[in-house]
């Protein structure tokens, strides 16, 4: 079928056929009648209680009828957004910022680290991404990542720059002429290798040497995929942190950071120059607010260890090479090479990988288990991975 659209992450000839889904089943799409299970959940867990609560769009959709915008400048706001401000300081000790997407959050964040050192009068010029990171798509965002497949094809910022994950290599690159340093909670493009906490110890210390900003891209571990609303490692205590995806439960577009007060002491005088028309998304603000609400009703956190480890249990009666997890987020080893036959394969089980997993190197396949235990996903999962391993 031929299109008038131009995909984003897609060759756009007319030589890649595109995929009519017909419409949505809780974990998946449906077309002519067959299920595929969704195998990222919307785009890196965007949606971890899966894609039919409908509950979400009424929720929402009523509350837009009172109040459908709200800019932000001029520091213009409405209780929704000093509700949700609240509850993110009583869970962390941190301010606000919102945004729209990911990259947004990322962009957002190493300019309030360049206003940071600006308000100090330090002359600070380079930012750090880890190899094989993912930080987003705009020019900055992939600028940062590690992404090398995205700097030969676009270019990169001059003043960005990738470290290796070797802590000592780390300690021997950073110096005052750096401005910030980018860590994702746990990397999947990088096949959700975790690291210590000597590791992150170590390099909150570097930074604390040289005042260098510590940012944790955490958005694909936002909204309880680790036991928890906020994935990263608290002990920590980054000096900013953006999140994203899952904040809202995917139903409407959301993401931000939550700065600390050494950070927000340095940059609240001057103004903020970065923002949107939608700023202050109204629908994904209250999503994110439902999300909460939906929280306490269903207890998604007291579920968590259970959903786990009825997930873990599935995979490990699987013959793979490898299994490694994040929370929900799990890294499946297979002894094939990952190519268009697998990758067909994959969808005539009804699994569809998705975009992460696309251009993985080491045979790896990520999958985002939802946040609560569904029989008929866990069993088309193990059915369909059972029938490609064999």
């Amino acid at each position: 079928m031929s299109h008038r659209t131009f995909f984003p992450f897609s060759t756009n000839n007319n030589k890649q056929t595109s995929i009519l889904f017909d419409k949505m089943w809780t974990f998946g799409y449906v077309k002519n009648n067959k299920k595929y299970v969704d195998l990222s959940l919307g785009s890196c867990g965007c949606f971890p209680l899966g894609f039919t609560r409908k509950d979400f769009v009424q929720s929402v959709s009523e509350k837009l009828l009172e109040f459908p915008f709200i800019s932000g400048d001029f520091k213009t706001t409405n209780h929704q957004v000093t509700e949700l401000t609240e509850i993110f300081y009583e869970m962390t000790g941190y301010h606000s910022m919102f945004a729209v997407s990911g990259s947004d959050a990322v962009e957002a964040a190493i300019k309030m680290a360049d206003l940071y050192h600006l308000n100090k009068g330090q002359n600070r010029k380079y930012k750090f991404g880890f190899a094989d990171s993912y930080h987003g798509s705009t020019f900055m965002s992939s600028s940062i990542s590690g992404s090398t497949y995205m700097h030969q094809m676009h270019g990169r910022q001059v003043d960005c720059l990738t470290l290796s994950w070797d802590i000592n290599e780390v300690e021997k690159t950073l110096n005052y002429d750096t401005s910030c340093i980018i860590v994702e909670t746990c990397s999947w493009q990088a096949g959700l290798d975790t690291q210590t906490n000597e590791w992150w110890q170590r390099l909150k210390k570097i930074c604390e040497q040289y005042d260098i900003i510590l940012i944790i891209d955490d958005i694909a571990f936002t909204g309880f995929k680790t036991g928890k609303f906020f994935g990263y490692n608290v002990e920590i205590n980054p000096d900013i942190v953006c999140f994203g995806k899952a904040v809202s439960a995917g139903y409407f577009p959301l993401s931000g950071c939550l700065l600390s007060q050494k950070v927000k002491s340095h940059i609240e005088d001057h103004m903020f120059l970065h923002g949107f028309s939608y700023s202050f998304n109204m629908s994904g603000i209250l999503s994110a607010l439902y999300y909460l609400q939906v929280d306490k009703q269903e207890g998604l956190n007291d579920q968590y260890e259970f959903v786990k480890n009825k997930y873990s249990s599935m995979f490990k009666s699987l013959p793979l090479r490898s299994i490694k997890n994040h929370g929900l987020m799990f890294s499946l080893g297979l002894e094939n090479t990952i190519n268009k036959e697998l990758l067909n394969l994959f969808l005539d089980q009804g699994l569809y990988l998705g975009l992460w997993n696309q251009n993985l190197s080491k045979n790896n396949v990520l999958i985002q288990c939802p946040n609560v235990y569904d029989e008929e996903y866990a069993d088309k999962i193990f059915t369909g991975l059972s029938n490609i391993i064999k």
